[in-house]
């Protein structure tokens, strides 16, 4: 606890504002949310938000973004290929583990999970496990991919589906629950390398 002297020395050599400038700067980076640690992507700057990521135990590869308004849920469970792209606003959970591959584009608040609470259970418990988004798989604006899911290789999730079975490669699937309607070409040969200015 801090008594009466300390709070009296604090108010003297560190003014309010240096002290809210502090919290400010700690709220950007990180939130501890019922024992979840949320790593938080409100920094305008492409470098600075990775090298902090980095820090926290994120493996991410060359020419690979990360969007501001992102949520990293235990990044340090998190391993993202190279030449991929995670537009603003969308969750990566890592509780249970995550592994996004190379050319991978994740458009605009996709959820993409790991972990999740047990439907059955009187507790309310969690269950999950890693999740999987292979090489070239795009997901379009607002899809969620439920724990434990699988896309293959050169899949597309349409915008605004709900994934809750593994995806076959070169599968195009939309809805809710996420089903085929189409197939996509194999012969992908594109490199993505895309930052947003400020974003």
């Amino acid at each position: 606890m801090v008594n009466r002297e300390q709070k009296l020395l604090i108010k003297k050599y560190f003014p309010k504002t240096i002290v809210v400038f502090f919290q400010f700067l700690y709220r950007l980076l990180i939130d501890i949310k019922d024992g979840v640690i949320i790593f938080s992507c409100k920094q305008p700057s492409h470098i600075f938000r990775l090298w902090i990521l980095r820090r926290y135990g994120l493996r991410i590869g060359q020419n690979s973004s990360i969007h501001m308004g992102c949520r990293l849920y235990h990044p340090w469970n998190i391993m993202i290929g190279s030449n991929t792209i995670v537009n603003p606003s969308c969750i990566l959970d890592g509780r249970a583990g995550l592994i996004i591959g190379n050319n991978v584009s994740i458009s605009e608040q996709s959820l993409i999970l790991s972990l999740q609470h047990d439907p059955q259970s009187k507790d309310f418990t969690l269950q999950g496990e890693k999740t999987y988004i292979e090489d070239y798989v795009w997901i379009g604006m607002r899809a969620i991919i439920m724990p434990g899911v699988k896309l293959g290789k050169g899949s597309i999730v349409a915008a605004g589906s709900v994934v809750t079975k593994n995806v076959e490669p070169y599968s195009i699937v939309g809805g809710v629950p996420a089903k085929s309607i189409g197939i996509r070409t194999k012969d992908l040969q594109y490199n993505l390398n895309y930052r947003k200015l400020f974003h």
